[in-house]
């Protein structure tokens, strides 16, 4: 019995063998500047590379293989000998486009990092809440100090209404001061959140009585100081971003002999929802290298975008676009030779745009736009080896980039990192005069794609970036790096990544300064994945579907 059975074995792998000798001998073997390939197109034999949209699996004897499907050639490399490759082409299908196939890759660890669809907080103003769970007593007092403990209790000097949150002073039970004097109300906050305060201060003679707001009885954490007006009572609703805090402090200041107004206030809670912003690369080392421009590039995510699918200057469509960063800099660029901060207008915008995207168009040009620090040229303006190339141009969309830039405009503020992305298409949050939006095929980086490459969930983001937010985030390499994001209070100040690789609610810089350049583009709904894993050493090949 047990040589019938070993009899039996090896008539299976004779028969095996046979399988394997007639398979191979059947494959048709085609040798291409001195390489031989073994060539199939759907599980078909071949004796050329086809041409049209296919996704192909190479695997080289003596040496490493990818296809360039841009040029429908395979690049071959690290040769220790005679090479010969075993190619399949197979057609593509929809799960195949890169924007689908790496959506698909969600939630998955991809390396150190993983792709994540995250959200942004966005504030609905309609349903706000007085906050009126304040300390039972809350704490009134007066001193010279807008941070001093030392506590002198003036209960009198104001109210609370406990049915409304609202408080109010009365000046008139304490005689005017011969200095500067801080009347301060100490208010517990309930819980983290967003807040604003909503004021009202009657008209005065002068406008050195204000309102302080600071948080924790920390001077530097100040947020705003509001100023009483002599042509009349003033009022509105302040946002304070996010807080955390034990308490607020709100101060009226009164100062040299003021006769001081009757100010009224009372602290809200807005309601914030979240709000997807697309799926992010995040983690300290995530997969997400590709190969674009013959180069190394990385991939922020997969975005919701609108862009101009037509060519006609409109921004018609809306996809889930592919968004990606060269992984190396260009060089050092004035981010505009003028010193101001309205990008479609600024030098950096057209160099990108037109000697970048096409040298051999646009070339001639150069000097116009090519500035390292005001109208100092760089010693490397010529794009000949590093723009973007024939084949490739086709690849990038033109697309809407939104450039609201926060800072300290209208009530918001650039300290609340969940917001960025809010901030950035928040058309109040821009300079006077400055263009709220535009369309492009390449730009730079936005603020939000920094913040939002920290892995979600594993830090905090709110108020400021924690160390495991810094430490845990594949965008540190950066380092004086201009974003495309401008500070909305001013005309020349653009926000940017500074030599510590952190971007920080105080990180700006002139437009004028040299800043490393890491042109940022989306990639054509069109594009679909070739090959690859992610890794550095096996990026993502792409093609272009026809």
């Amino acid at each position: 019995m047990k040589k019938i059975y070993i009899i039996i074995v090896s008539f299976i792998v004779f028969i095996l063998g046979l399988i394997i000798l007639c398979s191979r001998k059947n494959s048709i073997y085609t040798v291409i500047d001195g390489v031989k390939y073994a060539i199939e197109v759907n599980g078909e034999s071949a004796n050329a590379f086809p041409n049209g949209n296919y996704k192909v699996d190479v695997d080289c004897d003596n040496a490493d293989g990818c296809w360039n499907s841009v040029n429908n050639k395979l690049i071959v490399k690290n040769i220790t000998g005679n090479i010969s490759c075993n190619i399949e082409f197979n057609s593509i299908s929809a799960a195949d486009y890169l924007n689908n196939y790496l959506t698909g890759l969600a939630d998955i660890s991809q390396g150190l990092g993983k792709l994540v669809l995250d959200t942004a907080n966005v504030l609905d103003y309609s349903s706000t809440n007085i906050v009126t769970a304040y300390n039972t007593t809350p704490v009134y007092f007066a001193n010279n100090s807008n941070s001093a403990l030392t506590q002198t209790q003036v209960d009198d000097y104001w109210t609370f209404n406990s049915s409304t949150g609202t408080f109010t002073s009365d000046p008139s039970v304490i005689s005017t001061t011969s200095s500067t004097v801080y009347y301060h109300v100490y208010a517990q906050l309930p819980s983290g959140g967003y807040y604003q305060i909503c004021y009202t201060i009657n008209q005065e003679s002068t406008s050195r009585n204000r309102l302080s707001i600071t948080i924790d009885n920390n001077s530097s954490t100040a947020v705003k100081t509001i100023k009483s007006s002599s042509s009349g009572q003033v009022g509105g609703c302040y946002h304070l971003g996010y807080l955390n805090a034990n308490y607020i402090n709100i101060a009226e200041i009164s100062s040299n002999n003021d006769t001081r107004p009757v100010i009224s206030f009372r602290i809200e809670k807005i309601t914030a929802n979240q709000d997807y912003i697309g799926y992010r690369f995040q983690g300290k080392k995530p997969n997400n290298y590709i190969m674009f421009n013959d180069e190394l590039w990385r991939i922020i995510g997969v975005i919701p975008t609108e862009y101009d699918s037509n060519n006609d200057g409109t921004a018609d469509k809306t996809d889930n676009l592919v968004k990606i960063i060269r992984a190396d800099s260009i060089g050092e660029y004035s981010w505009d030779k003028s010193n101001t901060n309205d990008w479609p207008d600024s030098t950096l915008y057209h160099l990108l745009n037109e000697q970048y995207y096409d040298w051999e168009t646009n070339n001639t040009n150069s000097n116009n736009y090519c500035y390292g620090y005001n109208s100092a040229l760089p010693s490397k303006c010529n794009f000949t080896n590093n723009g973007i190339k024939d084949g490739y141009r086709n690849m990038i969309v033109k697309a809407k980039w939104y450039l609201g830039g926060g800072g300290k405009k209208n009530g918001y503020a650039i300290m609340d990192y969940n917001r960025l992305y809010i901030y950035e298409r928040d058309s109040d949050a821009v300079y006077s005069g400055n263009a709220f939006d535009t369309l492009g095929y390449i730009g730079i980086i936005y603020p939000s794609d920094y913040v939002h490459g920290s892995l979600v969930g594993s830090c905090y983001r709110e108020a400021y970036l924690s160390e495991e937010c810094i430490e845990n985030n594949w965008l540190r390499g950066l380092s004086n790096t201009s974003t495309i994001s401008h500070n909305s209070e001013s005309s020349n100040v653009i926000w940017s990544i500074d030599s510590y690789s952190e971007f920080r609610s105080t990180t700006s810089s002139y437009a004028s300064s040299p800043q490393t350049t890491y042109p940022t583009l989306y990639l054509s709904p069109d594009v679909y994945r070739v090959s690859g894993t992610g890794t550095i050493t096996d990026p993502y090949i792409i093609g272009m579907a026809s």
